[in-house]
């Protein structure tokens, strides 16, 4: 299986649109790239062995081998607005 580096935001002048982009909201979470196959092991955007913090995501294995997901580790807390809970939620299970 290929490694690759997480997709990171770049800075732009202004925005912009197009038929070939897709857009997502800004969640503040954890960025990470996964790799599932007989083998499993999360990266941060630095190389940096992550599936010991997250080990609820080691079910990805069970949905399917040979697949490489690249995204934001991020949490989902119902409560009233504003809610004080963001990136901090995650970041606080990684301790390097």
């Amino acid at each position: 299986m290929n490694f690759y580096k997480p997709m990171l935001a770049k800075s732009t002048s202004k925005p912009f649109s197009g038929k070939d982009w897709i857009f997502e909201l800004k969640w503040d979470g954890f960025r990470a790239i996964a790799y599932v196959d007989d083998f499993f092991t999360i990266q941060s955007r630095n190389a940096k062995e992550l599936k010991h913090f997250f080990p609820e995501l080691e079910e990805l294995k069970q949905l399917s081998k040979n697949v490489v997901v690249d995204g934001e580790i991020v949490t989902t807390v119902y409560c009233v607005l504003p809610c004080p809970i963001g990136g901090q939620t995650v970041t606080k299970r990684y301790s390097p």
